[in-house]
């Protein structure tokens, strides 16, 4: 009797693995991605200089900075300045020294400048998903400025919108 159990057990397994492998179901769907446009800021360092009144305008004092865009990427370059565009003396901020901030950008077949970016926003397209080339930033303070010795200061917001 208890063969016949097993034997009868045995027998509706091989049958239903059998049922299974008789037929297969198949489909298909699509895999989709949307790139985005980004940027990001790599790197943007302080700057320090030496003005003189009485000598040349201090102009072209670069300092590069470095960021990157995702490929085709439209996106402006603008700056604020804490202080409406004036470096102020620590201790009297009434003594001021205007400045305008300019930037480069530099890719390998394409560039794009602002003379000032607290005024003129820069445009450009990201050619790559790598940094430009070059990205610089231009110090411009002009001469005959009426101002004391001492140390004086701005804190600017670089913005990329994208």
């Amino acid at each position: 009797m208890k063969r016949k159990i097993v034997a009868s057990i045995l027998g509706v397994g091989v049958a239903w693995s059998v049922a299974v492998a008789e037929g297969t179901a198949t489909d298909n769907y699509t895999v989709t991605a949307t790139v985005q446009p980004y940027c990001e800021i790599l790197s943007l360092s302080d700057v320090t200089l030496e003005y003189n009144p009485y000598k040349p305008p201090v102009t072209s004092k670069s300092a590069a900075f470095s960021f990157k865009c995702v490929k085709g990427t439209n996106f402006t370059i603008s700056a604020t300045s804490a202080n409406g565009r004036y470096l102020v003396k620590a201790d009297d901020p009434d003594e001021k020294i205007a400045y305008s901030l300019g930037v480069l950008i530099q890719y390998s077949s394409s560039s794009a400048y602002s003379p000032d970016v607290f005024t003129t926003p820069l445009s450009a397209t990201a050619e790559t998903k790598e940094p430009p080339v070059a990205a610089l930033r231009f110090t411009n303070i002009s001469s005959g400025q009426n101002v004391s010795i001492g140390t004086y200061t701005d804190t600017v917001t670089l913005t990329i919108t994208y």
